[in-house]
């Protein structure tokens, strides 16, 4: 099976590096990224 589309990611990383991961996802993998989103939900991190 091979997949065709990537719905939601959603990564824990060190602070500083969302400029490499980003760089990772766009060049080496070919994804595009929607944006950013904030904390939100019962799961989040935040703890909302």
């Amino acid at each position: 099976m091979t997949p065709i589309a990537v719905d939601h990611v959603q990564l824990t990383a060190p602070p500083g590096s969302e400029a490499i991961l980003r760089s990772f996802y766009a060049d080496d993998l070919g994804m595009r990224s929607s944006g950013t989103t904030s904390c939100r939900g019962p799961s989040s991190p935040c703890g909302d």
